[in-house]
């Protein structure tokens, strides 16, 4: 039976009483592998899914990458030229001053496309309405009795502007990302064709040297 809680701390535990974490989901089964979140597309087709295996604790994380779902099938080509173009590089983040390393996702996208979410330089503009600011003054005024035709003086209130209504136009950057894992195809093919290159390389030593 699943047994599904939220408890104090807002964790939320599927098949579990104390989740431990923000999201714990627990294996209905004790051996073999197990398939414990599927990610479909709009037509149920499955796009990925995180599976374990409860044998060796270790958990996969697939993408659909099925021959069938694909077409136009081509073997990479210039891969040793396009992986030299990639960028390496350090930096220290704003937020916090820890280092990092890897790649600016806008310089990867221009060689591996495929591997990099969002477009550079991306924002979201919003436009927001600060209304009008007023304030109440007392202010004597001459009023006339419409009666006696007299005139008094009576304390009235009025509103003025302190400051007008203004539209304030605010920019949300919207980050881009990087997905490493579809960066080892170019790797792999890079390192092919340069194991190929350093083979026949080798070969055309071995034949100088029996000559």
């Amino acid at each position: 039976m699943t047994e599904d809680h939220v408890n104090t701390l807002k964790n939320f535990g599927i098949n579990i009483l104390e989740p431990e974490s923000l999201l714990v989901i627990k294996s209905r089964i004790s051996t073999g592998s197990d398939k414990l979140v599927s990610l479909l597309d709009a037509d149920e087709t499955e796009a990925g899914h995180i599976t374990i295996d409860t044998d060796g604790n270790t958990t996969n994380y697939a993408t659909s990458s099925d021959y069938r779902l694909k077409t136009n099938i081509s073997q990479f080509s210039s891969s040793v030229e396009r992986l030299l173009s990639l960028k390496p590089c350090t930096w220290d983040w704003k937020k916090n001053g820890v280092k990092g390393e890897g790649f600016l996702a806008h310089e990867v996208q221009e060689v591996v496309p495929v591997a990099v979410t969002g477009t550079k330089d991306e924002v979201k503009t919003e436009t927001k309405i600060i209304p009008a600011e007023y304030k109440e003054i007392k202010i004597k005024e001459e009023v006339v009795d419409e009666t006696t035709n007299e005139f008094s003086l009576e304390t009235v209130v009025k509103k003025i502007i302190v400051q007008e209504e203004q539209k304030v136009i605010f920019e949300t950057p919207i980050y881009q990302g990087i997905d490493y894992s579809k960066i080892v195809p170019l790797l792999t093919a890079a390192l092919q064709e340069t194991v190929k290159e350093v083979q026949a390389l080798k070969k055309k030593i071995d034949e100088l040297e029996n000559q």
